[in-house]
């Protein structure tokens, strides 16, 4: 363990010891710390002689079993994305480990497939809304929140990226769905006689709740 790390546990022994009165016995055992280390540390007390020659410790750096469980994980799930990876790595608490890092071990391990001759393409100037509540963009998101999977329904105008409307659901049905876009086009100015305002055109992925006889029909 490098010098900073046992001064650090040195502290937090005697932090413990007068907050709580725990012996340094019952803090290492928490700790999973051996006292025979410890009292080695004391002895050698090495984070106050001066370190010569020593690398500094990178906060986005990875451990060596971090990397070898993300190398293991990736190798299992060839068709996930670093992104994707990272965050189902932190739900099943594999490893956790920012995108970025984990991007950078993939790439050291020559495991990233980098999409080549792929060009952005920039929508025309007609595509684009030039005025609040003309298109609407929405789209579901797989979250989990509790450890209960949930699907995130948005609304976003597409002008101004206000979010008209989100609400969780527990399935991506055409029923939850329409529901979620009565309740959106519902946020829609309306006049005296109790008409929108506006009437947005609608854009979505054209996935199956999206494409449903629920959804359509209050469209």
């Amino acid at each position: 363990m490098p010098p900073e790390l046992q001064q650090q546990v040195h502290a937090t022994v005697q932090e413990t010891k007068e907050r709580s009165g725990w012996p340094a016995k019952r803090t290492l055992a928490a700790l999973g710390i051996s006292r025979g280390s410890y009292y080695r540390w004391l002895q050698e007390e090495a984070w106050g002689k001066e370190q010569a020659d020593v690398r500094p410790v990178q906060a986005f750096e990875a451990l060596a079993e971090e990397r070898s469980a993300v190398l293991a994980y990736a190798r299992r799930h060839p068709a996930i994305r670093h992104r994707e990876l990272a965050w189902r790595m932190i739900d099943e608490e594999v490893a956790f480990l920012s995108p970025s890092t984990v991007y950078r071990i993939l790439r050291e391990a020559n495991l990233m497939c980098r999409q080549r001759g792929r060009k952005k393409r920039y929508r025309e100037e007609i595509e684009k809304a030039t005025k609040p509540d003309e298109r609407w963009g929405t789209d579901l998101m797989y979250v989990t929140v509790s450890g209960v999977n949930y699907f995130y329904l948005a609304f976003i105008d597409e002008y101004s990226r206000y979010i008209v409307h989100w609400e969780l659901l527990s399935n991506m049905e055409g029923h939850s769905v329409s529901m979620g876009g009565q309740k959106a086009l519902e946020t829609l100015p309306r006049d005296a006689r109790g008409e929108p305002l506006a009437r947005p055109e609608i854009r979505s992925d054209n996935g199956s709740c999206f494409l449903s006889k629920e959804f359509y029909g209050v469209l």
